[in-house]
């Protein structure tokens, strides 16, 4: 319940309410799993990177632990997606995406493939994420994932890509 009121409250942008929702849920499961990303995001929107690097970071010890290669991937991009800068995102990006390629979850390699694009976008190099984002959207859709491919779309347009349309 703590988790889908902390995903309800980042989709209305109520910050705030998110992480403490969020965190209570993270308590409560006692594990780092997929609902630490959202808590990623939520504390990297309130403008709080440094303790979203904490908290990614301390998802990666857990990943790196558990030993799956999605769930370590996905670590590995969330923490760089909390770094300083896109260049320090993109230098750590080639592990997330190898361990992700490497797992058998195709929407976590599909995020962290959007994290890669967001960062060489920031970068300046607009033309090089491109192709990224467009791989990352095709994934997402092969995998039903419609609010991800969305979210990649609109990275698409910020990269200066036209992306082309879904058949119905």
């Amino acid at each position: 319940l703590w988790y889908l009121r902390g995903r309800l409250a980042l989709a209305r942008d109520d910050l705030d309410v998110a992480e403490r929702e969020l965190r209570r849920a993270d308590e409560a499961a006692n594990l780092l799993a997929p609902i630490d990303s959202r808590l990623c995001d939520a504390l990297q929107k309130l403008g709080r990177r440094a303790d979203a690097f904490e908290h990614a970071g301390r998802l990666v010890a857990s990943a790196e632990t558990f030993g799956a290669p999605s769930r370590l991937g996905m670590s590995l991009a969330l923490r760089a997606r909390a770094a300083a800068s896109a260049d320090a995102t993109l230098e750590q990006m080639p592990e997330a995406l190898q361990h992700l390629a490497d797992g058998c979850n195709r929407m976590d390699e599909a995020e962290g493939l959007l994290i890669h694009g967001e960062a060489l976008r920031r970068a300046m190099r607009r033309t090089e994420a491109r192709p990224v984002l467009a791989r990352a959207r095709e994934m997402a859709l092969a995998c039903g994932a419609q609010l991800l491919a969305d979210r990649i779309e609109t990275e698409q347009r910020l990269a200066g890509a036209k992306p082309r349309r879904t058949a119905v």
